[in-house]
């Protein structure tokens, strides 16, 4: 853990927020918004680590947590958020509570599939009868059907998991990462039911559960208007970026030309770090003379100051990094054999492997690539928009190559699990 958040800088205040949470009944939700890259996600990370696991100075026995990262739209249905938060707070559940209210759950979704079965049933007798479905208005009730067996199920699960929830007998907190991807999706159902059917639910069961979300943006729902408290996430100030570079070990003589590189954004100023770390390590040190040579900022993707380090990075990496970093940049989360296969497309998985494991966690170290709440790993957003943008304009062919290849990886990967065989 020490090694992970030697570098932690500069955010004490979200964590006297956070830890004043605890001290009164309201508010009970506390909202870390920022640009892109300002740090949300490794703040919660950090609140994980610090204040939920077993040894933490404040409780040592730690608190029983679940962390949500509704990045993507599969995160985002109902079934696996429920699934991913009993799966987090299964440990600390009575046991016998935990094994009943599993069996319920087996009950709601086996109901579920079987109302499924009776709706496309009936839907292929119309069919056969008159030879193709040629009522539209048919085919919209049948389909409005099939949502209304999925909101009962959804609501009969929510219930079984508020029932369960209300056998904790501590706290607990709900940490909600990227959530400016749900807010800007336009899903206000799913929204609705989260927050009003689900959170306010669980915190009406179980008054010692805090909820912690990061996002881009300041929540504004009505149901949580006088429970949330917001704080924004700033970027460092010259004095707090020198500080971070001190603590990388880059030479004090750099630190004002990386400040008006970065202009004291976090995510930047880690990436300026790097780059003089791979410069050192392998005999081409950042100097004073590359910054001050950097275009001028002018938005556009190739003069962008997260881009051009990111050149600059893959220049002082191997050659097998520098292919693994355009490739892992672009997806929107990957592991070891995703990257293998895209790298070398062809070679069956059982073949040699462009990255061993110790390349791959080099290459997982570099600060535009994080762990995923859910498992593996993803390139930043802010990295992977610049770099689609620059492909764009620099090299469409190349960009359209890799995502065929990528669209033939996925769909044979998904064939296999979907083969029963």
């Amino acid at each position: 853990m020490e090694d992970r958040w030697a570098y932690f800088t500069d955010r004490e205040k979200q964590i006297r927020a956070y830890d004043r949470l605890w001290e009164r009944d309201r508010p009970w939700i506390l909202c870390f918004d920022g640009l892109s890259g300002n740090g949300k996600s490794t703040l919660i990370g950090w609140l994980v680590d610090h204040r939920c696991k077993p040894g933490s100075p404040h409780r040592p026995a730690g608190t029983p947590y679940a962390r949500l990262d509704l990045h993507s739209p599969i995160s985002r249905q109902y079934g696996r958020l429920l699934r991913t938060l009993t799966n987090d707070l299964g440990p600390h559940l009575p046991p016998a509570d935990y094994a009943r209210y599993r069996k319920r759950r087996e009950v709601i979704q086996d109901d579920l599939r079987r109302r499924r079965i009776a709706i496309e049933a009936t839907q292929t007798v119309t069919a056969s009868a008159g030879g193709e479905v040629v009522d539209v208005r048919q085919e919209m009730r049948l389909g409005e059907l099939i949502r209304e067996a999925e909101r009962h199920a959804r609501d009969a699960l929510t219930d079984a998991l508020l029932d369960l929830l209300e056998t904790l007998t501590g706290p607990f907190v709900l940490f909600l990462d990227t959530y400016e991807a749900l807010g800007r999706s336009g899903d206000e159902d799913f929204e609705g039911w989260l927050w009003d059917a689900l959170i306010c639910a669980a915190h009406a069961a179980c008054p010692a559960l805090r909820v912690v979300v990061g996002g881009r943006d300041r929540l504004h729902l009505p149901s949580v208007i006088g429970a949330c408290s917001p704080s924004r996430l700033r970027d460092f100030t010259a004095f707090e970026c020198g500080e971070f570079l001190r603590k990388r070990g880059v030479e004090e003589m750099l630190h004002a030309a990386i400040y008006r590189l970065t202009r004291g954004h976090p995510l930047v100023t880690d990436m300026s770090a790097a780059l003089w770390r791979l410069g050192c390590e392998g005999d081409r040190p950042l100097a004073l003379s590359e910054l001050d040579a950097v275009p001028e900022i002018d938005g556009r993707a190739e003069s962008r100051p997260e881009q051009w380090l990111y050149g600059r990075i893959l220049d002082r990496l191997e050659p097998a990094l520098q292919d693994a970093a355009r490739a892992g940049v672009l997806l929107r989360h990957f592991d070891r054999p995703t990257l293998n296969a895209l790298l070398a497309p062809g070679v069956p998985e059982a073949g040699t492997l462009a990255l061993d494991e110790a390349a791959f966690r080099r290459f997982v170290a570099l600060p535009f690539v994080e762990r995923r709440a859910e498992g593996g790993y993803r390139a930043h957003d802010l990295l992977r928009q610049a770099q689609l943008a620059w492909l764009c304009r620099a090299d469409l062919d190349a960009l359209a190559d890799f995502m065929r290849r990528a669209e033939v990886y996925y769909y044979r990967r998904y064939e296999r699990r979907a083969d029963p065989d």
